[in-house]
């Protein structure tokens, strides 16, 4: 892997957004400065662009590298990626989404900030599209084709941003209707079909040519670009009548999860996984799994509603994004450098399992007998489990232990 020290930066910037989450979750139960919205803000965006984002991008490129291919700028986009992310931290956490004052005028920094990360996004595609021109698809680039192309479909909602504030036209619906489109394209298209292509990789080759991943990965892609256009449409303009095609596209769209996850589930005999970096792949997919379920059952209107609330909400955005994607990068890591990339893996599932865990006290399902106020601090004593694996992994780092790189394959081929 090439620039693998953004390794060691991501990681960093995973340290600085879990704690950014646990101060969140302290200043629920405490009286601590900041505004409760603008640290959220500062928490997730921080996730996406500077952890996610930059370590997808190594492991992309080495991947290709691997296979025989001759990935450019790889390395410097991942790179770009962190440090543009690191960018938008002070800006949301001082005013969200909302204006910040600068001089005499009031300006969406925080949003101007995050466009410009979209330089980023856009050198990845295109050193993507050049590095794999013409190269015979396997199933793991089909994959990667649909996680490239919903990086494009999500910027469709950050120009809609972009263009509400220079005109000044900051409407609240519209401003959290392309937020969520942009959100939802982003994590479930670009970090989910990304880490299922991660999978792929030591998956048996002879049960995903079985699988038509190619027709299920852009069947996917379609129908979470129709389900957040639809949801624009309902949520940003006020209009009904889209709701039926949110509907058909979440049940398709879980589907092709669920389909997707079965044919990438099993391991190959020769792949050589052992351990908790085995456990972190196949947890990563059974996360996966239960996303696909819930989207399914969440088709129908009545149970979207019920899914969609702020406590359920909560509890599935962290088990996809902290357990599914976070555990399917550290997997992605050590399986590329080794795994002294990531030390104490075990002890960061058992972290991520309990942190998330104690999020279902917050749901209705929980029984309202046993809750009270030590349901908040089980929540923030909890958030500091993660932090504290992940900055123990980040002291212990060491890249200079990977195994020899093997021979590209012949396969790939232009």
């Amino acid at each position: 892997m090439k620039a693998r020290w953004v390794w060691g930066l991501a990681l960093g910037c995973f340290v600085l957004a879990a704690g950014t989450g646990a101060y969140y979750r302290l200043k629920l139960v405490y009286p601590l400065p900041g505004v409760l919205e603008y640290v959220r803000h500062a928490h997730s965006h921080l996730m996406f662009f500077s952890w996610v984002t930059p370590v997808l991008v190594l492991l992309v490129g080495a991947y290709l590298a691997r296979e025989g291919m001759r990935p450019r700028l790889f390395g410097f986009t991942a790179a770009l990626a962190a440090f543009s992310g690191l960018a938008t931290y002070l800006p949301f956490l001082k005013s969200g989404y909302h204006l910040m004052v600068v001089g005499s005028k009031a300006l969406p920094i925080s949003m101007m900030v995050s466009g410009g990360n979209g330089v980023a996004w856009y050198l990845f595609v295109v050193a993507y599209v050049v590095a794999t021109w013409r190269v015979r698809r396997r199933p793991e680039l089909r994959l990667l084709d649909g996680a490239v192309a919903m990086i494009v479909i999500s910027t469709v909602a950050i120009g809609g941003l972009a263009y509400l504030g220079m005109s000044g036209q900051v409407a609240r619906p519209l401003m959290l209707a392309l937020v969520d489109w942009f959100l939802t394209c982003f994590a479930d298209g670009w970090f989910g079909l990304a880490v299922l292509a991660l999978a792929a990789r030591h998956a048996p080759s002879a049960g995903l040519s079985r699988t038509p991943v190619g027709l299920l990965t852009w069947a996917l892609v379609a129908s979470i670009g129709v389900r957040s256009a639809a949801r624009f449409g309902t949520d940003g303009l006020g209009w009904q009548w889209p709701a039926g095609f949110d509907a058909v596209a979440s049940a398709v769209a879980a589907l092709a999860w669920l389909l997707l996850v079965r044919a990438v589930w099993p391991v190959a005999a020769k792949a050589g996984l052992r351990g908790s970096t085995s456990w972190l792949r196949q947890l990563a997919l059974a996360l996966i799994a239960l996303k696909g379920t819930v989207e399914l059952a969440g088709a129908l209107p009545a149970v979207r509603a019920e899914l969609m609330a702020a406590p359920f909400h909560v509890f599935f955005l962290h088990a996809f994004l902290l357990g599914a994607v976070s555990f399917a990068l550290v997997y992605g890591v050590r399986t590329t450098i080794g795994p002294t990339a990531f030390k104490g893996a075990t002890a960061f599932i058992v972290a991520v399992g309990v942190m998330v865990g104690t999020l279902v006290t917050l749901t209705p399902v929980w029984p309202s007998a046993l809750s009270g106020p030590w349901v908040l601090y089980a929540t923030a004593v909890t958030s500091l489990g993660p932090l504290l694996v992940a900055l123990q992994a980040l002291l212990r780092l060491d890249l200079g232990s990977g195994s020899r790189a093997r021979r590209p394959r012949a396969a790939a081929r232009r």
